[in-house]
């Protein structure tokens, strides 16, 4: 919930994000999903990348579906996270 604040308070300051990196599952805290309806509900062109280990999750499987723009399996290599986040910049146009 914490990061749901932050990234509103950013927009309102005219310092939106250009993307953000959900991690699927936490155990103290709102899971991705959760986050990720919040975040669109409070500006639906937002870019979203979700990487978890749980390949096998519908969320992971059909992450364009549901509204993620990018997907990062755990563990990953920095470099495949990079890829990732220029890939899903680059789209925002």
């Amino acid at each position: 919930a914490e990061g749901v604040d932050f990234y509103e308070k950013a927009r309102k300051e005219r310092r939106p994000f250009r993307a953000v990196i959900l991690d699927l599952t936490l155990r103290n805290g709102m899971e991705g999903r959760a986050t990720h309806k919040q975040i669109l509900e409070r500006d639906p062109q937002a870019r979203v990348i979700l990487f978890s280990a749980r390949v096998e999750d519908t969320a992971m499987k059909n992450y364009r579906e549901m509204g993620f723009q990018g997907v990062v399996q755990k563990p990953f290599r920095l470099e495949d996270l990079g890829e990732t986040i220029r890939k899903v910049i680059a789209a925002d146009g």
